[in-house]
C-alpha cells in the first residue's frame, strides 16, 4: 500500500505494518517517525484495489465490514472505555481527518509491546475468559435492542448469524491453515498450535449451531 504523502511530511519515515491488508476497509497502516516522536497512521477507506471479494467494504453501519466503524468509534471515545472494566485499554487517538479521496486517516498512539498472539490471561484481562465474554457481549446486544426485539430473539439471532458466518469461513480457515507457509501471515504459529488456540471459539460456534 502506498504511503499517503499528504499525511507524511518530508523527513518523516513510514514503516508499513501488517494489519488487515486483505480487508478492503484497510487503506494502510504505518508506524511513522515524526518530528514529535513515533505514531501510528491508519487509513480507513470505502474502496480500494486488491481487497478480497468476501471482505469488501460496506457503507451499511450494521455490516461487519462497515468501512467507517473504527473512525466513528475513536470519535466517540469508545476504544478507551468499552473494556476498561476488564483491564483493557486502547491506543490514544490523536486525530481523525477526512481526506479528499473519501477515506479517513487516524493518527494513533504508538504503543510498545509484544504481538497479540503471544498474550495470555494476564495481558487479556477479563476478555481471556471466553464464556464470560460471550455472555457479556450477548447481554449488551439484549440491552441495546430492548423494546425492539425480545431477549430470546436476540440470543437466537446471535447464534444464527454466527453459524451462518462460519458455515463458509470455517472451511476456508481449515484450508488456509493447512496450506499456509508459517511466517507468511499475521498468525505465525504452526498448524497444531493454530487450531489448538482457535478450538474453543470453533467449539462454541458448533454448539450454538446445534442449539438452533
Amino acid at each position: 500500500m502506498t504511503v499517503p504523502m499528504d499525511l507524511v511530511r518530508d523527513g518523516w519515515v513510514a514503516e508499513p505494518l501488517e494489519h488487515g491488508s486483505a480487508n478492503e476497509v484497510t487503506g494502510g497502516v504505518w508506524r511513522v517517525r515524526r518530528d514529535d516522536g513515533p505514531a501510528v497512521l491508519k487509513v480507513a477507506t470505502p474502496r480500494r484495489a486488491g481487497a478480497l471479494p468476501h471482505l469488501a467494504a460496506s457503507a451499511d453501519p450494521g455490516h461487519s465490514d462497515y468501512w467507517r466503524r473504527e473512525p466513528c468509534a475513536y470519535e466517540a471515545g469508545l476504544p478507551g472505555t468499552v473494556f476498561a472494566a476488564g483491564g483493557l485499554s486502547a491506543p490514544e487517538c490523536r486525530s481523525v481527518r477526512e481526506r479528499a479521496d473519501g477515506s479517513v486517516a487516524m493518527w494513533l498512539e504508538d504503543v510498545p509491546g509484544v504481538h497479540g498472539k503471544t498474550f495470555g490471561p494476564a495481558e487479556l484481562g477479563d476478555v481471556a475468559v471466553l464464556d464470560e465474554v460471550l455472555e457479556t457481549v450477548t447481554d449488551a446486544y439484549v440491552r441495546g435492542l430492548h423494546g425492539t426485539l425480545a431477549p430470546d430473539a436476540v440470543r437466537r439471532a446471535i447464534r444464527v448469524t454466527g453459524a451462518a458466518k462460519f458455515f463458509w469461513m470455517a472451511p476456508r480457515m481449515i484450508v488456509a491453515a493447512g496450506g499456509a507457509t508459517i511466517g507468511s501471515g499475521y498468525d505465525r504459529r504452526d498448524v497444531t498450535a493454530r487450531f489448538t488456540g482457535r478450538a474453543p471459539i470453533l467449539q462454541t460456534i458448533t454448539d450454538r449451531a446445534d442449539s438452533i
